[in-house]
Parts: structure tokens; sequence; C-alpha cells
């Protein structure tokens, strides 16, 4: 039972992990944006 949940633990921090990666290029491009735009 334990096996089970540290499974499905792990597998939703590879999610995140994902899920950061994929969306960090955006945030950078978007709060450059921001920033320029308050220039």
């Amino acid at each position: 039972m334990a096996l089970i949940i540290d499974l499905i633990y792990v597998f939703r921090e590879l999610i995140k992990l994902v899920f950061v990666v994929i969306t960090s290029p955006f945030g950078l491009v978007g709060s450059l944006l921001m920033l320029g735009s308050n220039y």
C-alpha cells in the first residue's frame, strides 16, 4: 500500500516539474514584457 502512495507522490512531483519547465520560458517572457511596459 505504501508503495502505491509513493508512486502517486513521485508521479505528481514529475508532473509539477514538467509543468514548471514548460511554463518557465513563457513566465520569463511574460515578466520581461511586464517590466518592459512599465518603463
